[in-house]
């Protein structure tokens, strides 16, 4: 089957009625997390460029005789590439879609219908307002109109008057496909103030439009304000207006749509990804017998090209992804979970996403070798957050790319950068040279408002500085350390390789011996003062099970507290925090508050991801018995992501309850990019398990399934095919084949 039909029924699998985010993976995204105009046509809830929030951008109005008609929404569906959303106006049937276009439009593409049997004169007006600021800090100016639109230049800028951003906003009205005039009037006109509805009678062109705009443009104007005097708004509204005339039972098709574009960013070149059936074609495809699993599959690649960034210059001059939709944090690139993406991304045919999520933070790396946690694009907040790091597996991901993706100039470039890295955890993070590494402070880790911390300081979830020897730091140390010496062999540089081994081994032997607690059969935290063991119990706790730093004696930690249903085997695994610790809480309160961002109970996504590696890490190589419980935490973790159940929607927040399965819609932060999925089916459902001779094991955990087939999948530039009907397990590798009757593993020669 060609692929583009294939991706278009990837597409159409995950059509739904209840979601409305439309991306274009470039620089702009419309998801707005609470809209409160959905049922309206255009964009009046807010879009973003990059981070920036894009607010009230444009609506329609439709007249006839001089009158509004009421658009009534009748009904909407989603899928990835649009918003299609069907109304009824005075006897008018209009299906609009939404869509973000690779060129940066919020685009609008309007299908008028008329039902009647007399022809329908009507007055269709986009119109849009632009909201600055009598400060100076956000101005819009150099407005002007022209026979292709209305466009204008909105400028961001600090106290000091540095720009942070210089957007060009252009507004457009045309016939579908470029047939007819663009638009028959237009207007743009300053307002002191006036209401962020979108109300035709609110806008100023509810008086001035007279069968058409008056073709003015009055873009500056007015008083001043007194010197003195509260700061206020300076709103700029925009129109432009279009004829038509539809025949009975006719109809008209209109595009309107406003581009953001920057004035400052380097042109846009080829782009990451392409249109979302291109996507979907240069993605693996996964069906088995799970729906639940093969519809997180695609809804996976769907978030992820949904967060996509090209902006083509630093801090961010590789594609990326954005951690996730808010105009706010989570709208960077974020280190915590650039750790992680590159492991599902890798698996697209084009590498440069997966790659670039690596390379911009290396870039962005300071001289002594600090890697900053998060990329920010504004001045302003790049000061801000200049000393913001996250604990991170840097070495691992690099490792997992290449892996896939076999560059050496991408290697050359991630070992110089994550050998300077390792120097500065072993110069300032291991300054007493114990083999285990500093946390800080409770945001170091991305885990906030647990009791590990209280461990060492009683006061750390005030944000202040503490010291404490941290499992996660520790075990990202140890596999950066095995992955520069795997990298330095590479390289041919087998001196450096001996040193990173060595390395290496002193932090296993400083895990085993100092982390290790016989008494409570659990690795720990350790306080650096005096080498005690923290008695807390939290996720982070197992994460050696993920590496070979665990071994057989210290399977007790699985079955003695992660598989204990009075700690962490809750009905959706795995809470951050044991819940029979003093201040844990499944419901997010911590001193009594429900918090944005709390780590004492929840079940967060990120360390969701880390504990089904180490399960099958586990169950792979130190104690079979535990795949039944890889398979189960896995799947659990996956149903989880669904509402009630329901196989029509998928969710990606970042946490839910571990008792309910709940999801905190209260947080508007869905389609959160903050863990491995596809990596893990794909490693662990499907068995594809490239190692690093170049050879291919296929070995699936059991995960009873009837059927599943893997499929336009690529290693190393090579197809890869793996397929189990029930009673034969196949796989190809190019033209290889490799096959057995019943289950077991398969090797697949380069």
């Amino acid at each position: 089957m060609p692929q583009q039909t294939t991706a278009n029924r990837r597409l159409a699998r995950l059509a739904g009625k209840h979601k409305w985010y439309v991306g274009g993976g470039r620089r702009i995204l419309w998801a707005p997390e609470f809209p409160l105009f959905l049922d309206l046509p255009g964009f009046w809830d807010p879009g973003t460029y990059l981070e920036i929030k894009l607010g009230t951008l444009f609506t329609y109005a439709l007249l006839e005789n001089g009158r509004p008609l009421t658009w009534k929404a009748r009904g909407r569906q989603w899928r990835p590439d649009g918003l299609t959303t069907t109304f009824g106006a005075g006897g008018l049937t209009i299906t609009e879609l939404k869509s973000v276009t690779l060129d940066d439009e919020f685009r609008s593409a309007l299908t008028l219908k008329n039902m009647s049997a007399r022809v329908r004169t009507l007055e269709l007006v986009l119109w849009g307002r632009v909201e600055a600021t009598d400060t100076g800090d956000v101005r819009f100016e150099g407005i002007k109109a022209g026979a292709s639109g209305v466009s204008g230049d909105y400028k961001l800028h600090d106290e000091a008057r540095h720009a942070r951003h210089d957007l060009r906003l252009s507004w457009t009205l045309n016939a579908a496909g470029g047939r007819g005039s663009a638009f028959t009037s237009y207007a743009v006109q300053n307002s002191e103030d006036g209401a962020a509805t979108p109300d035709w009678q609110m806008s100023p062109f509810y008086e001035l439009f007279n069968g058409r705009l008056p073709n003015t443009c009055y873009p500056a104007g007015g008083i001043e304000r007194r010197p003195g005097a509260q700061p206020h708004r300076k709103l700029t509204f925009v129109a432009l207006h279009r004829r038509l005339r539809i025949r009975p039972r006719g109809t008209a098709r209109v595009v309107g749509a406003c581009q953001a574009a920057s004035t400052s960013a380097a042109p846009m070149g080829r782009p990451a990804l392409p249109r979302w059936e291109g996507c979907f074609a240069g993605a693996p495809e996964f069906h088995c017998s799970d729906p639940y699993i093969e519809k997180y599959f695609d809804y996976r690649w769907y978030g992820l090209r949904l967060n996509a960034i090209d902006l083509g210059r630093p801090p961010l001059r590789h594609p990326c992804v954005f951690e996730g939709i808010n105009p706010g944090w989570f709208r960077h690139a974020i280190s915590y979970s650039s750790q992680v993406l590159p492991r599902d991304l890798r698996w697209l045919h084009d590498p440069r996403l997966a790659q670039g999520c690596i390379l911009n933070f290396l870039e962005c790396q300071r001289a002594d070798g600090f890697i900053h946690g998060a990329l920010l694009t504004e001045q302003k907040e790049r000061e801000w957050h200049a000393g913001t790091m996250y604990h991170a597996d840097w070495g691992g991901a690099a490792r997992a790319v290449y892996q896939i993706h076999p560059d050496q100039e991408f290697l050359k470039a991630c070992y110089a950068g994550l050998t300077r890295y390792a120097e500065y955890f072993d110069r300032e993070r291991d300054a007493d040279h114990t083999g285990l590494y500093d946390v800080l402070n409770q945001a170091e880790t991305g885990q906030e408002y647990m009791s590990r911390y209280l461990f060492v300081d009683p006061r750390a979830d005030e944000w202040g500085p503490f010291r404490l020897k941290g499992m996660d730091a520790t075990v990202y140390i140890y596999s950066l350390k095995q992955s520069l010496a795997w990298m330095a062999t590479e390289l041919g540089r087998a001196e450096e390789a001996e040193k990173w081994h060595a390395g290496a081994d002193a932090i296993a032997g400083a895990v085993r011996s100092k982390m290790w607690d016989p008494r409570l059969r659990k690795f720990c935290d350790v306080d650096p003062r005096n080498g005690a063991r923290s008695p807390v119990k939290c996720l982070t706790d197992f994460y050696p099970f993920t590496t070979d730093l665990a071994t057989k004696e210290h399977l007790p930690a699985i079955y003695d507290h992660l598989l204990n249903p009075r700690e962490f085997w809750t009905q959706w695994p795995a809470p951050s925090t044991s819940l029979d610790d003093e201040k844990a809480d499944a419901y997010g309160r911590w001193l009594g508050k429900r918090h944005l961002c709390p780590w004492n109970g929840r079940t967060w996504l990120m360390t969701n991801g880390h504990i089904a590696e180490a399960l099958a890490n586990a169950a792979r190589t130190l104690d079979p018995q535990l795949e039944a419980y890889a398979v189960t935490f896995l799947t659990r973790f996956i149903h989880m992501l669904f509402v009630d159940h329901d196989l029509g929607r998928p969710t990606s927040y970042e946490y839910y309850n571990p008792l309910t399965g709940q999801a905190p819609f209260f947080r508007g932060t869905d389609d959160y990019m903050h863990c491995t999925l596809i990596d893990l089916i794909i490693r662990h459902v499907a068995g594809l398990q490239p190692q690093a001779d170049g050879t291919i094991v296929v070995e699936p955990l059991q995960f009873g399934l009837r059927r599943f087939a893997l499929d336009n999948c690529m290693v190393a530039g090579r197809p890869v095919r793996v397929q189990w009907d029930g009673k034969q397990l196949v796989a190809h590798l190019g033209r290889k084949r490799a096959a057995r009757k019943g289950w077991g593993r398969l090797v697949l020669e380069p």
